[in-house]
């Protein structure tokens, strides 16, 4: 099965992006050392004052900052210490694996919509 979901290759979505960055700025807070949580402010200022993300990416992170804000209290009241290893890269979690994005060539107009072998 094909999944058409990306215009072109490297395509970043503003609300993957937005989700992604709230996550782990979150999860930083909530389960992160003091080590992790300390650049979460570089991080966010750059990403909000960057706008070569995609359009409108800057007023994006801006609003997923003030929504971390609020969040905040409550995930460093529920701080819990975790043993497992959890690798925190700039906004990602891990580093991505090379053929995660697949690049297909044009399909004839012409088609099926449903092949039936």
């Amino acid at each position: 099965m094909w999944h058409f979901a990306y215009e072109h290759a490297y395509q970043v979505k503003a609300r993957q992006f937005s989700g992604a960055v709230f996550a782990n700025f979150y999860l930083r807070l909530r389960y992160g050392t003091w080590t992790e949580i300390a650049p979460i402010l570089p991080f966010g200022g750059s990403a909000a004052r960057s706008s070569a993300i995609y359009d409108g990416s800057s007023r994006d992170v801006r609003r997923t900052l003030l929504r971390l804000l609020r969040a905040a209290p409550s995930a460093i009241a529920r701080r819990q210490k975790s043993s497992a290893a959890f690798p925190f890269r700039t906004y990602d979690y891990d580093l991505v694996r090379e053929g995660a994005f697949v690049a297909a060539k044009p399909e004839p107009a012409d088609q099926p919509l449903v092949v039936r072998l």
